[in-house]
């Protein structure tokens, strides 16, 4: 499934975007829009990266 442009900004509005890493309420690292996989204690990254990071976990 391909998500749409719309869909896109959506979920950038809904999630919000936070470019250094932080703990979720379940204590799990998180980073960008949401982004998980990759997060770690300390991590900052740029737009750009976090623009990127979302693209690839909608398209996992």
């Amino acid at each position: 499934m391909k998500t749409s442009t719309a869909g896109i900004a959506f979920t950038k509005a809904w999630e919000g975007c936070k470019l250094a890493a932080y703990q979720d309420s379940v204590g799990v690292w998180t980073i960008g829009y949401s982004h998980t996989r990759t997060a770690k204690k300390g991590m900052t990254i740029t737009q750009e990266q976090a623009d990127a990071l979302l693209l690839e976990d909608i398209a996992v």
